[in-house]
């Protein structure tokens, strides 16, 4: 089954499934059609909100410093339906990145759509000859999407619309001088970016990153000195044997650079020699286990639902979704009690567990955890800080 014709299949269904869905919010949607009127808002009525952006993208579409022009050469009047149905999803999607950036001035996403035959002339002044696809600033970066990088597919299959992981990823390509690199520490048997094993890679994360542009490369620390120039971000994920010291004095001598920045992921039980290195930054991470009692913040299999946040700009987003995160084992961190007398050090904790709970230090026995006054750390623990 070819793509096009993969598409015009799922997209019968998908006109089942939106009649019903037309049934069932018509008359809501007329009732509140009224306010709407007066204080306009875009609402995303798709069933997954395929067409609502993140909000990752709008803080990007934020932070333009150029326009945007975005010539789209699909058309509504192609014979064909799925090539009619690219191009609704396509509109859609567009729609929203251009209401987002609509009061910014000259440094907004404009939209053109394009027939390159009927529009002969126009086509040749942009220097446009491709249809079906989406240009980027065509008269001078000139980035082509293709429909077919839009869609997941399997066995032929479509699967998801990827619209918005791509035209993000494209307008941050066109519009950033450089593409910002992050490191990933290796040499401690960390987690590897260029794993797929669930167990002992992040390749899926390694991919998250470099889909919103970023650069990232492995850092071995067996063979520097220093961490390089270029690293926006060093990412230490769940070392599992100790820093030496004269590792240690490595990241302690990035940290005091104006641009560094470390992620730094502990996994229970570990021996990752960094101390020192976190007392300095006014940080405590206890070799204890989260212990979640309350029905309401855990799941099946025994994962924790953390849902509790503090203000701040790694969270306000979560606290405004109210949404909640899910870990399998979540080691304690906190605030040093001990820490260095420093006006100018503030540690914010981050995230914390329920009011039932307790960070566990026997974690390695066979036995249920049960809570030990004299032993534990009493909840609510915090599992991140900064």
């Amino acid at each position: 089954m070819s793509f096009i014709e993969s598409f015009q299949s799922n997209r019968i269904a998908d006109r089942l499934h939106a009649i019903v869905q037309f049934l069932l919010v018509f008359m809501i949607l007329a009732a509140i059609n009224a306010i709407a009127m007066r204080s306009y808002t875009r609402f995303d009525t798709t069933l997954n909100r395929s067409f609502t952006l993140s909000a990752q993208t709008v803080a990007y579409l934020q932070q333009l410093q150029q326009p945007i022009n975005i010539i789209v050469t699909l058309t509504d009047q192609s014979r064909d339906l799925g090539i009619r149905g690219i191009y609704q999803d396509v509109k859609s999607l567009l729609s929203e990145y251009e209401y987002e950036t609509r009061n910014q001035g000259e440094n907004r996403v404009r939209i053109e759509y394009l027939d390159i035959y009927q529009q002969a002339r126009r086509a040749k002044e942009l220097g446009i000859t491709e249809e079906n696809a989406i240009v980027f600033n065509p008269r001078s970066q000139n980035k082509i999407v293709r429909i077919d990088e839009l869609y997941s597919l399997s066995q032929g299959d479509i699967q998801e619309f990827l619209g918005e992981t791509v035209f993000t990823q494209t307008i941050l390509e066109i519009s950033q001088d450089d593409r910002p690199k992050i490191y990933f520490a290796t040499g401690h048997g960390e987690l590897d970016p260029n794993n797929f094993s669930p167990d002992l890679g992040i390749s899926q994360f390694a991919d998250e990153l470099e889909s919103r542009n970023f650069a990232t490369e492995s850092l071995d620390f067996s063979t520097i000195t220093d961490i390089p120039n270029d690293a926006r971000l060093l990412i230490i994920p769940a070392p599992r044997s100790p820093f030496l010291p004269r590792e240690q004095e490595i990241l302690k001598s990035y940290l005091r650079r104006d641009s560094g920045r470390i992620i730094l992921m502990i996994e229970p039980g570990s021996e990752h020699g960094l101390d020192d290195l976190l007392f300095e930054w006014g940080i405590l991470a206890d070799d204890a286990i989260a212990v979640e009692m309350s029905r309401d913040s855990q799941i099946e299999g025994g994962d924790l639902l953390v849902r509790r946040f503090a203000p701040h700009p790694i969270t306000n987003e979560l606290l405004r979704l109210n949404m909640t995160l899910v870990t399998d084992r979540a080691r304690v961190v906190r605030e040093d009690p001990g820490r260095p007398i420093d006006e100018s050090l503030l540690v914010k904790e981050l995230m914390a567990t329920s009011d039932k709970s307790w960070g566990e230090k026997n974690f390695k026995s066979d036995s249920p955890p049960v809570y030990d006054s004299t032993v534990d750390l009493r909840g609510p623990v915090r599992v991140a800080a900064v």
